[in-house]
Parts: C-alpha cells; sequence; structure tokens
C-alpha cells in the first residue's frame, strides 16, 4: 500500500536500480510488473540483470491511470504479483488534461495521489521512476527539494530513493576549459524520506556491467556478496 519514488539525475541508475530491486524481491518470492514507456518490451527484457522473471504488458497502448490499475489488477489475479514499477512519471502526464488545467504541478500531485490509492487499494507497492532538475553534481548533492516539476512529487510518495553517479574529479582548469564530465560506476543511493518509520541514510553501491545490477559496498572496498567492488 505504498508509494516509492526513486529519482536522480538523467542517466544516473534510477531503471536500473529499479531492476536491480526486481531481482532482489524474487529472492523473496515477490513479484513484479513492469510498466516501461522507453523501450519495446522485448528490448527491455534484455537488459535485465541475469535470468530475472517479471511481467510485462505485451503493449503498453496507454498511460491512463485506469488502464495501469486494469493491468495491476489482472497481474495480482493471474501472477501475484505484489511489485509494481512505472518508468516514468513524466509518461503519465496527459497532455489534453494539462492543456486544460495549465497547470502541471497540480496535475502531477491528482496523479500521485490516484498512484496512492491504487497501492491501497490492491495492497500492492509501487515505484514510481521521477527526474530531478539538473545539477552540478561536483558542487551540490541531490535533495527531496530538487524533485523536477511539482513539489507535491515529495509530498504524495510514502518514501523518496535517489541516486546518483560520482564524477571523475576535474581540476579548475580543466572545468574553466569546459572538459566534459567524466562519471565513475560509483554511485551513492539516498533515503530523503520515510513516511513509514522517519529513519533516513545513505550507503555506496557500484555498478557492475557484467551483472547489470548495482551491489552495496563496504569501507573496505569489497562486495557484500565477495569479489572486489571496483572501488579504488
Amino acid at each position: 500500500g505504498q508509494l516509492v519514488v526513486i529519482s536522480g539525475p538523467t542517466g544516473h541508475g534510477k531503471t536500473s536500480l529499479a531492476k536491480t530491486l526486481t531481482a532482489q524481491f524474487l529472492i523473496e518470492n515477490e513479484r513484479s510488473v513492469w510498466f516501461s514507456y522507453e523501450m519495446a518490451p522485448i528490448e527491455f527484457t534484455e537488459t535485465f540483470p541475469g535470468e530475472v522473471n517479471f511481467y510485462i504488458p505485451r503493449e503498453l497502448t496507454s498511460g491512463q491511470l485506469d488502464w495501469i490499475e486494469q493491468r495491476i489488477a489482472e497481474s495480482l489475479v493471474k501472477h501475484r504479483t505484489s511489485i509494481v514499477f512505472i518508468d516514468h512519471l513524466h509518461f503519465l502526464i496527459d497532455l489534453r488534461a494539462l492543456m486544460i488545467s495549465k497547470n502541471q504541478s497540480i496535475l502531477i500531485g491528482i496523479l500521485l495521489r490516484q498512484l496512492k490509492f491504487i497501492a491501497v487499494k490492491y495492497g500492492v507497492l509501487i515505484f514510481l521512476v521521477a527526474h530531478i532538475r539538473k545539477l552540478d553534481l561536483e558542487e551540490e548533492v541531490p535533495t527531496i527539494d530538487d524533485l523536477r516539476d511539482s513539489s507535491f512529487v515529495g509530498q504524495e510518495s510514502d518514501a523518496v530513493i535517489l541516486i546518483w553517479r560520482k564524477a571523475v574529479e576535474r581540476s579548475k582548469k580543466q572545468a574553466r576549459e569546459g572538459v566534459p564530465k567524466e562519471w565513475k560506476n560509483e554511485s551513492r543511493i539516498a533515503l530523503v524520506k520515510n513516511r513509514r518509520t522517519g529513519a533516513l541514510g545513505e550507503f555506496e553501491v557500484f555498478y557492475d556491467h557484467r551483472t547489470r545490477a548495482f551491489t552495496e559496498v563496504d569501507h573496505t572496498g569489497r562486495s557484500e556478496f565477495g569479489g572486489d567492488s571496483g572501488f579504488a
């Protein structure tokens, strides 16, 4: 019955984190259904870590919430799914409704409240991928206030998880000369809202391109699950 937002800069691993969670939930026999609007279903399934079983509609014919709710109910009955991933928020915005209301923030607030209602109604956990505003990650650390387009994204969700990659350090001269930023496979994950218990915190992970999954690391630079983490 909870709604959890996963957010971070573009290209910093939001979807990869959600896929990693899907694999971990499956270990606990918690099955997931996905609504991903950026890739065709067949292409999308090939990007998952290992042999991960999950469910996805054959065709994503609509971003309307009533259609999504019907598919959630269908998956619950047919496959006993308990986890829902939606990637991402802006594919759910009805452009016609936006033209009428002319207030994207209020419209997003309504969407978040409806998603929360669906989560409670069917007793499922919904993960919603959302964007943040553009940041200079060499100078700034993302916060819940950086969620893009509407403060309701943070207000209406039960939990907010942020993920961002670490940048390769540039000298001041390189920055002045406009040398492009490079990113490490190292990231930070922060729980910045937790309505259930209030406990917050963050930790480091690295992305393994071979397994296509994130792994938590400890301060010795070793993977929690064994093997070299890739941290210096």
